[in-house]
């Protein structure tokens, strides 16, 4: 029963005073700011609103674009909900706020998915039941994109941020405005027409003295029939061609709606059009045609266009005129180098052969070679006077945009300091281009040969990102960033981790050194023969592998992998990788093959560390510190698993160079295999690209996502790693592979790790198709135990089946944190156990053939959980 009070609605923010307390901020972002607005920027009640610019372009994983009170906003009682006045922008982001209730944890309110308006509009978030108060309001304004697709530029306002209690009895929303005519593209064959909309409020109903019908930018009369909804103007006499129309109504409570549209004219008046090519070749020309029917009624003729000078080059300085168009006519016809166009046409009437001219003219521009997208050519105005008339008729041209086109396309294999470059240029066909000069400006690099080749060491000559295009004569290649990559690391092997392979006799070791050593080798040695002679008896075995060059963000890096197969069961080994040399040996570690089905053993689980690219205790520092204590405290731990978000921005080396630092020592990484699952913050930019280069798992998932999903055998236990950051039919694929793997395994234990649970703690963490497609089909596999993170809290559920508590159903463990980021748990009636205090948690899990056992602590030591699953 919801106990909060109904009251009126209090307004925590209107603007209308300074707003020195109000500061922004952003994450992956290119700029963020705000500004105290007025007319006539958009302001929905009082004088002033608050203006949240922000952008997003070029940047890769979650963009968020924040504004709030330095120190809060303190709500009064407990509200159902949040709402406010945001002026959109159209751009499909999403807007959220964070909150903070009375035991000081932080949570996610939604406002909208999607901003896919634009004007204003009153939205709402509600606040869920059951937390403490007093509340704070600490981000009110949070605009967040999680798509690299939609990551763009732009603002919205916001005006009365108020905190709600119950259903909102204010007018809040916009009149709606249909039945347009002409509709949208419709082509109208009369000279004269009335336009037409029916504008519908079903609340406080339209005002009409709101109305306002512009077209093409002038505003004209409107008359409003109140019974019918209806809105006319007067009849318009207008000339054939595009025609812009602008509908802006307000209902009684000031609520706006707009309509923005077009139609075309085609009847017995006279009239002009414009049209470019769709396509251009970079470099090379392109026409604008300016056509006109029944020339000799007009008298005058203004024209007014703007194109980009960056983009277009003039290449002459005037309209080409039809030759019938005598010179006493022409009062302006100028193209300007700044990016103007401009024609003034008087006493056409006059011209005898008017009545023929069905083409008024042409502009021939280049399209400048450096050009990489559309080109716009925009309409600013147009005014005619006809014959024997003195009044004044404008009309609309739509933007023309011209579609940039390359002859040639340029591949760069390598851009690297220390290694020559290799640049491919072919044509449409795919034909190799010889002759191509390869150009960075003024700079020649080289000419390409028969093949379309040039291969040069200058590329790798600079620290920087060059601008280099392919040219021969008037034929281009776009214009291409090339980064030139330095060179990451060393001759020393780091980075270096072990995972399981194909079969319990088969494991994987990869290692990262300075793509300047290629050679990859690994010994190993039984450890009784080790402890004996070293690396120098007879029994050391020697293996080569392969490697291959990477490119990270700021560099390159060689990536060595070698697998070890038919080693013998049971047996563990002492090892060493590099490069053969000396000076290029790894340290030592330790690798055991797995122990019989039928006996016991532990794993270490760790969950998100997501942690800054440090080795302090605001970095890895703790991390490290988690896994020494855990692998102290066990040492016969087989292996340990990750759940994901082992890094904050898998697009960046030195978030994946500090996470394997902080395990690089012979305890850890050098001895103990890794069981890494994907996450969202592995899913930025190229992480997973990085995932399945760095790691070399089983190579045995589903088609779409091998280097992902896999699985493998220990003891009486099958386990399969699934990724979850991807579409729901993604997911359904897993599942369908799943299938095959679960049903034919004959170990006792079946176990699932993924990063996001489908019964999770926080449900604002997007988990939603997961807990869509993963249940049914782990409830059918009748799946023992389910390893998740994500949620930043450790949770284990009560068993589940069907979304009900059955004592023959799945157990779900939420991992926790292992770095110093959490999020509050928002108890549920499937949590046994949730534990959300601000502290890491590090858990073992022992599996025998009696049962699994979890036993999970703190930091410190502490115990958390601990629990049995038997069968």
């Amino acid at each position: 029963m919801d106990t909060r009070k109904r009251q009126k609605p209090i307004i925590l923010e209107s603007f209308e005073g300074e707003i020195n307390d109000w500061t922004s901020r952003g994450d992956r972002c290119q700029s963020v700011s705000i500004s105290h607005v007025t007319y006539p920027e958009p302001v929905r009640f009082g004088l002033y609103a608050l203006k949240l610019s922000y952008d997003f372009t070029n940047t890769i994983g979650t963009s968020g674009a924040y504004a709030y009170v330095k120190e809060g906003i303190i709500i009064r009682d407990y509200p159902s909900s949040i709402g406010m006045w945001v002026f959109g922008d159209g751009s499909g982001h999403m807007i959220r706020a964070q909150m903070r209730d009375g035991n000081q944890h932080a949570f996610q309110i939604e406002f909208v998915k999607k901003v896919n308006w634009y004007g204003w509009k009153f939205i709402e978030a509600s606040i869920p039941h059951g937390r403490t108060i007093p509340f704070t309001l600490e981000i009110p304004i949070r605009i967040i994109e999680t798509s690299n697709d939609n990551k763009d530029a732009g603002f919205i306002y916001i005006d009365d941020i108020q905190a709600m209690y119950g259903e909102n009895d204010q007018d809040v929303t916009n009149p709606e405005i249909t039945k347009i005519y002409p509709a949208e593209g419709e082509i109208v064959h009369v000279s004269e027409c009335r336009i037409r909309a029916q504008v519908v409020d079903e609340d406080s109903g339209v005002n009409p003295t709101s109305i306002k019908l512009y077209v093409d930018g002038i505003e004209v009369k409107t008359e409003f029939n109140e019974r019918s909804g209806e809105v006319s103007s007067t009849h318009q006499k207008l000339l054939n061609g595009s025609h812009k129309t602008r509908l802006v109504v307000q209902d009684h409570a000031g609520n706006e709606s707009e309509k923005i549209w077009q139609f075309e004219m085609n009847g017995n008046m006279p009239g002009i059009k414009a049209h470019s090519q769709s396509i251009a070749y970079i470099g090379n020309l392109f026409e604008i045609k300016l056509e006109i029917n029944k020339l000799h009624i007009f008298d005058t003729l203004k024209l007014h266009f703007v194109f980009n000078p960056d983009e277009v080059e003039v290449v002459h300085k005037q309209l080409l005129l039809h030759e019938q168009i005598a010179e006493h006519t022409i009062i302006v016809n100028e193209i300007t180098e700044t990016g103007h166009m401009y024609l003034e046409l008087k006493g056409l009437h006059s011209i005898q052969a008017g009545q023929t001219i069905a083409q008024l003219g042409k502009v021939i521009f280049r399209l400048r070679s450096n050009v990489t997208g559309p080109v716009k050519i925009l309409f600013q105005e147009g005014l005619a006077k006809l014959g024997g008339s003195s009044e004044k008729f404008r009309w609309h041209i739509p933007p023309m945009e011209v579609t940039s086109k390359a002859h040639y396309k340029m591949c760069i294999d390598r851009a690297t300091i220390g290694f020559d470059s290799k640049i491919t240029v072919i044509d449409e066909w795919e034909r190799p281009v010889e002759g191509a000069r390869i150009i960075n400006g003024a700079n020649e690099y080289g000419i390409t040969n028969k093949g379309g080749v040039l291969s040069t060491n200058q590329l790798a000559q600079t620290t920087d990102s060059v601008m280099i295009q392919a040219q021969k004569e008037r034929k281009y290649s776009f214009l291409t960033r090339v980064k030139v990559l330095n060179q990451l690391c060393s001759r020393q092997p780091t980075m270096l981790n072990i995972t399981f392979g194909e079969d319990l006799t088969c494991m994987n070791i990869t290692w990262v050194t300075s793509s300047l050593i290629t050679d990859t080798c690994i010994e190993y040695v039984q450890i009784e023969a080790y402890e004996e002679s070293g690396f120098t008896g007879g029994a050391v075995n020697r293996v080569t592998g392969i490697s291959k060059e990477y490119a990270f963000d700021n560099g390159e890096v060689q990536v060595h992998r070698v697998s070890l197969t038919s080693l013998e069961k049971e047996t563990c080994y002492v090892y060493r990788v590099g490069d053969g040399t000396n000076d290029g040996w790894s340290k030592v570690g330790k690798l055991c093959t797995p122990k019989h089905q039928s006996e016991s053993f532990n794993f270490l689980l760790l969950g998100d560390t997501q942690a800054p690219p440090n080795q302090t205790n605001s970095g890895y520092g703790l991390f490290k510190k988690i896994m020494m204590r855990a692998k102290s405290e066990y040492s016969n731990a087989s292996f340990f698993v990750h759940v994901g978000d082992m890094i904050d921005d898998g697009n960046l080396f030195r978030h994946w160079e500090a996470f394997f630092q902080s395990i690089n020592n012979s305890d850890l990484a050098l001895s103990m295999p890794i069981v890494p699952t994907v996450g969202n913050h592995e899913n930025i930019g190229a992480g997973i690209s990085t995932f399945k280069t760095v790691f070399n798992v089983p190579n045995n998932g589903p088609n779409n996502f091998h280097g992902t999903v896999y699985s493998f055998d220990y003891g009486n236990a099958c386990f399969a790693v699934l990724n979850t950051e991807t579409t729901k039919e993604g997911l359904k694929e897993q599942a369908n592979w799943l299938k095959t793997i679960m049903q034919k395994t004959e170990r006792k234990w079946k176990i699932i790790v993924q990063h996001r649970s489908p019964y999770y703690s926080n449900p604002d963490g997007g988990s939603e198709n997961v807990q869509e497609v993963f249940p049914a089909i782990f409830d059918e596999l009748e799946i023992d135990l389910v390893i998740s993170g994500h949620d930043h809290s450790y949770i284990r559920t009560c068993q589940l089946k069907n979304g009900e508590i059955n004592s023959e159903g799945t157990t779900y463990l939420i991992a926790g944190s292992t770095g110093n980021k959490f999020y509050a748990a928002i108890p549920q009636s499937y949590m046994k156990i949730y534990f959300d205090e601000k502290t890491q948690v590090y858990t073992n899990v022992t599996i025998s053939n009696g049962g699994i056992q979890i036993l999970v602590k703190k930091l410190d030591g502490s115990i958390i959980d601990r629990y049995q699953l038997t069968k």
